[in-house]
């Protein structure tokens, strides 16, 4: 029987089990009695050598089997669910997924399971620990030599079904739905010049329609942040193994939902933020006690919705870091002039940690590394159309945020001109929009500026970035459109506020992607191409 027809489902499932072992081995290792989840580690194993055996993908078969028998004897009272049980089943999870990326890549298998096989059989554990046997009851009782997976217990929770979808489809419903939007532009431009009342109200049927298509193709796009997070335990983990310290790690807000094109850009950004978390914004075991903080070290990764946004952000209990220091460290290096430094708020002064080039070897140790990689996160999470803030309050720990849009396909804009040129910016990035007569601008020291909210707000203009002649209309009140970047608050003037507009936003290729400032383009009713700012790296 050919069941190569089958494979597909096969390696979605099997992946499926293999992300549940590693969460619930950490799970585990944490709260070692968890009868709960030793057995559903037990089942999830025994799922797995089923499917594979039914397939004939006997090594994984044979390993998966071994891992059960492991678990049997913990389930049996043999010896408790230490660290060193822990690794070993990590490591059985590591080459169960190398082993279903050959299969994925249609190519013999790569790795020998038989040494990590015979380990699995002859386990001792490091420390003999007598524990009373637990007898699981009927319902809980499953053959270890049954062909297919054990029935799982009926979950409380609704039925819902699902359906597997490619993603080049999902990319082509954003795709349709984006022209229809634009089509219906281009109906209500019409309709303008015609003033026919039937048009009118299709036009407004079809708006409602597109809304509610929109809303759905968008959900169907959106992916739990759990698939994204699950990763992490076992990489805090492993870094503080290597590290000597004593790690744990909360996971908050695993079912908030963002867009998969978001999702798979925030992997490495993460990363970094954990890695420099646990190597060098927590402190050695033996230096927090001093400090009088638990031995045990502790990072909280949070992800919350705020209207249409989403805000991911990563926090430790560590040493924290000291402005002064920072800014010293920036001036030292000429990233910064100490005219720039005096002026710096601690906000900005944690920002420098994101410039290339800040943290290197030979710094004390209260910066060291708290750079590394942090330019390349910056990048990534605005080119996404987001913003990343940094607060810390030394001694006690930081805090990083990052704050991401919904969606990167169909967005809401505020249409601006300047000069000549018609361009967008991302609702999102707009703070206020408000109008200055000339004499609430202020210039001193060849710095523009004007005050909002108690607050002296710089202001820059639109057409001097995009290189435009300015404006000479005249007009006695200047419009402005208020942003923040990079924590801080700046005013725009532009020549014209349009007013907003739902579009649907497109890559530019080269070499419009080489220009600073251009996040995407956009097609208007009229046939009219109109680009999308990105304020983060525009100003």
């Amino acid at each position: 029987m050919d069941m190569s027809q089958y494979r597909d489902l096969f390696l979605a499932e099997s992946r499926e089990h293999v992300g549940r072992l590693n969460e619930l081995i950490l799970c585990l290792e944490q709260a070692p009695g968890d009868q709960e989840k030793i057995n559903a580690l037990f089942r999830a194993a025994h799922s797995l050598k089923g499917m594979a055996a039914s397939m004939g993908y006997d090594p994984i078969a044979e390993l998966a089997h071994k891992m059960e028998d492991l678990l049997c004897r913990v389930r049996e009272g043999e010896f408790s669910f230490a660290q060193d049980v822990a690794s070993l089943l990590l490591e059985g999870a590591d080459l169960l997924a190398t082993l279903l990326d050959d299969v994925a890549g249609e190519r013999p298998f790569s790795r020998n399971t038989s040494p990590l096989i015979q380990r699995l059989i002859t386990f001792l554990p490091q420390e003999a620990v007598t524990v009373q046997p637990n007898i699981p009851s009927p319902a809980e009782t499953v053959r270890s030599d049954l062909p297919h997976p054990a029935p799982l217990a009926p979950s409380s929770r609704e039925s819902i079904q699902t359906v597997r979808v490619r993603t080049e489809i999902l990319d082509r419903l954003i795709d349709t739905t984006g022209e229809l939007f634009t089509t219906k532009h281009r109906l209500l431009d019409a309709h303008r010049q015609l003033h026919g009342q039937g048009i009118a109200e299709g036009l407004n049927d079809l708006a409602r329609l597109l809304r509610e298509l929109h809303q759905m193709v968008m959900k169907v796009r959106l992916m739990p942040f759990s698939l994204l997070a699950e990763r992490f335990p076992r990489l805090v983990r492993e870094l503080a193994l290597k590290n000597g310290k004593e790690v744990a790690l909360a996971i908050d807000g695993r079912d908030i939902e963002l867009d998969r094109g978001i999702l798979e850009e925030l992997a490495d950004p993460l990363v970094h933020i954990l890695r420099n978390a646990v190597d060098h914004g927590l402190e050695p075991p033996q230096d927090r006690l001093v400090s009088g903080k638990s031995k045990t070290g502790r990072i909280r990764l949070s992800a919350w919705r705020e209207k249409d946004q989403v805000v991911i952000a990563v926090e430790d209990d560590g040493r924290g870091m000291d402005p002064e220091q920072l800014i010293a460290v920036a001036v030292g290096k000429s990233l910064i002039s100490p005219e720039e430094g005096m002026r710096m708020t601690p906000r900005e002064a944690y920002l420098l940690t994101t410039l290339p080039g800040f943290s290197t070897a030979r710094e004390v140790t209260d910066v060291s590394g708290r750079g590394v990689g942090m330019d390349a996160v910056r990048a990534t999470i605005q080119a996404l159309g987001g913003d990343l803030l940094i607060d810390s309050e030394l001694g006690r720990g930081s805090r990083i945020s990052l704050r991401l849009p919904l969606t990167i396909a169909i967005i809401n804009v505020l249409q601006i001109v300047a000069g000549h040129l018609k361009v967008a910016v991302p609702v999102t990035s707009v703070l206020r929009t408000l109008e200055l007569s000339r004499g609430q601008v202020v210039v001193k020291e060849r710095r523009v500026s004007f005050s909002m909210d108690d607050e002296e707000i710089p202001l820059v203009n639109l057409n001097r970035l995009l290189g435009v002649p300015l404006s000479a209309t005249g007009l006695e009140l200047l419009p402005v459109i208020v942003a923040e970047i990079k924590g801080r608050r700046i005013g725009v003037a532009v020549d014209r506020v349009l007013g907003q507009k739902e579009v649907h936003v497109k890559p530019v290729g080269r070499p419009l992607n080489r220009l600073r400032g251009i996040s995407g383009g956009a097609i208007l009713g009229d046939g009219e191409i109109i680009f999308v700012l990105d304020p983060a790296t525009l100003f």
